[in-house]
């Protein structure tokens, strides 16, 4: 009797077995898409065979990629096994260029670089995301800006720069990067990558995208910030692009004028001529001054050692521009008698050296000499 039962219950299984391992006919399939069954449509649309694989199943097996990453799209949180299977099939000879696919299939794959920043813990999340990212956007076709967006998607993880440029080198060269090279992740990324390569104006219009370096160097003459910027290349670009206004560029010129110690013959050359101009023009010298005034801390590192440059650069700007002089004078004894709060807590970290080249040069008036050895003769 025991015996007769385990060969009853042996042949069920078999049967089971046997059934489940049946291909899927066409007729299964059409079940399958008017329920809109797409996963289990996706385990037997190659059930059927190639040479059997007509018009009417490549029609079913589009509608169902679109029902399945339409389904996905809905979905905040997409398992691992659906993410697999989004990237089997956009192997599929019928998927890959199929660009309605791809469209919605990049944004599964923008949700699993996602969800790895989320899942992953972090001292491991950003070789392992980084990782998975630069695979889904080699490996596969995609639509023209999942760069970026693969780009923006990592940003959490502070990814280095030469990581964040090996997702976009590509996507900066064509047309449609130029609606996204002024944005936040971009700006950054490009900054970065033109300083560290020391990349000259000339070598980034031959590498970018015209329209896209155009709205880049937009984006950065907005946020600029003339007076405290030691960035000389990026500032390079933007006048080599015509996007300074005068104001600018003579604020930019004595803000270096004063922070850098040595400076090369060019710049040098350049500002005495703006500083001579700026002479003969009170009003404009006034306009020039209230954007400086705006700057803290005061731009005047080079009063970090006395040299024989500072003493000559402190004579050229009393001489041409005495208000510059004026302004950082009467900011450290406002700032010495209490009588001015500054941002910073100064208005320079150099007022006592300021003051005693000053003193000894006669820049400034003996009234405010004395001021300051009263204030600070303690």
């Amino acid at each position: 009797m025991d015996s007769m039962f385990f060969k009853l219950f042996f042949l069920v299984i078999f049967v089971k077995g046997h059934a489940a391992q049946i291909p899927y006919t066409m007729i299964d399939l059409k079940k399958l898409v008017e329920t809109k069954n797409s996963f289990e449509f996706f385990d037997h649309a190659l059930d059927i065979k190639p040479s059997q694989r007509n018009k009417e199943w490549s029609a079913m097996t589009e509608e169902m990629g679109q029902t399945l990453l339409d389904e996905l799209n809905q979905k905040e949180s997409i398992s691992i096994d659906q993410f697999k299977l989004v990237r089997k099939l956009s192997h599929w000879p019928i998927f890959k260029n199929n660009e309605f696919f791809i469209l919605k299939r990049d944004k599964i794959f923008i949700k699993e670089a996602k969800s790895c920043l989320v899942t992953t813990p972090a001292v491991m999340a950003s070789e392992k995301c980084y990782s998975k990212a630069i695979k889904l956007l080699n490996d596969y076709q995609h639509y023209e800006i999942f760069p970026f967006e693969l780009l923006q998607a990592l940003m959490p993880l502070n990814l280095s720069t030469q990581k964040r440029w090996a997702l976009i080198k590509d996507f900066i060269k064509k047309d449609v990067s130029a609606y996204y090279c002024d944005k936040k992740a971009m700006v950054m990324s490009i900054s970065e990558q033109i300083q560290i390569k020391k990349m000259s104006y000339d070598q980034a219009r031959k590498l970018f995208n015209k329209n896209c370096l155009a709205a880049f160097l937009k984006e950065i003459a907005q946020n600029f910030n003339f007076g405290q910027s030691k960035n000389n290349l990026l500032y390079s670009y933007l006048m080599a692009a015509d996007l300074v206004e005068k104001d600018k560029e003579s604020v930019y010129l004595i803000t270096q004028y004063l922070n850098l110690p040595t400076q090369d013959s060019k710049s040098i050359t350049l500002t005495l001529k703006r500083l001579k101009e700026l002479a003969t023009n009170h009003d404009k010298r006034m306009g020039i001054l209230e954007q400086f005034k705006k700057i803290e801390p005061i731009p005047s590192e080079i009063y970090s050692e006395k040299t024989k440059v500072t003493v000559t650069k402190t004579k050229i700007l009393n001489r041409y521009f005495p208000e510059i002089i004026n302004h950082l004078s009467l900011s450290c004894l406002d700032y010495f008698d209490g009588s001015k709060e500054f941002a910073n807590g100064s208005p320079s970290a150099y007022c006592h050296s300021f003051f005693n080249l000053a003193k000894e040069n006669g820049f400034i008036p003996e009234a405010w000499v004395e001021k300051y050895n009263h204030l600070t003769n303690l």
